[in-house]
C-alpha cells in the first residue's frame, strides 16, 4: 500500500496512509526517531552511549520521585506504613502534640488503626526518614554509576541488575 510523506530539505514534515496535497508515496516504513522526529524506519541510528546514559537516568529519577510519593513498608512494629515526606512531617506534628504517657491512635497504609506508645511513633518517624535516605542514597549511588560508565557494555549490565532495561524500549 504504502505512506504518503510531505518532505522538505531532506525531512520528513508530514506523514499519513492517505495522499495529501503535495505529498509523495513511499514503500519505505516512516516512524519517529529517538528525538521524535519523523523519519524512515531503516534510518534511525543506533542510541549513542550518552543518550542511553540520559534515558537510564531519567527513568531512575521518575522511579525515585514516584517511590517518594507513593513508598510503602512493612515497620519494624509489624504493619505497613506510608513512607513519604508528608508521612514523615504529619508524624513529626503528632510527636509534637502528643504526651508521653497515653497511647496514639495511628493509621498505617491498609488504613488500619493501632494503639502505640509515643516511643514506637518515634520509631515509626525514624523508620520512615531512614527509607527516605536509603532511597535517595540508592538513587544517587546509581546515578553515579551511570554517569562513570564508559561503555555500553557496562551500561547495559547495570541496567539488566536494576531492572531498567526491562522497563525502557529498545
Amino acid at each position: 500500500m504504502g505512506t504518503y510523506i510531505s518532505v522538505e530539505n531532506g525531512r520528513i514534515l508530514a506523514a499519513a496512509d492517505w495522499e495529501f496535497p503535495h505529498s509523495e508515496r513511499t514503500l519505505r516504513t516512516v516512524t519517529r526517531d529517538h528525538n521524535g522526529e519523523l523519519c524512515f524506519a531503516d534510518a534511525i541510528p543506533p542510541k549513542d552511549l550518552e543518550y542511553l546514559k540520559k534515558e537510564s537516568i531519567s527513568y531512575i529519577k521518575n522511579n525515585y520521585n514516584d517511590a517518594e510519593k507513593h513508598g510503602k513498608f512493612l515497620s519494624s512494629l509489624g504493619f505497613h506504613i506510608d513512607a513519604n515526606q508528608l508521612s514523615a512531617s504529619r508524624l513529626r506534628n503528632l510527636l509534637d502534640i502528643s504526651s508521653k504517657e497515653k497511647s496514639i491512635s495511628f493509621i498505617d497504609a491498609e488504613n488500619s488503626s493501632h494503639n502505640v506508645t509515643y516511643e514506637e511513633l518515634s520509631i515509626l518517624y525514624h523508620e520512615i526518614l531512614q527509607y527516605l535516605s536509603d532511597a535517595f542514597a540508592q538513587k544517587q549511588t546509581l546515578i553515579e554509576k551511570i554517569t562513570n560508565c564508559s561503555d555500553k557494555e557496562t551500561l547495559e549490565e547495570i541496567r539488566i541488575q536494576e531492572g531498567i532495561l526491562d522497563a525502557l524500549p529498545a
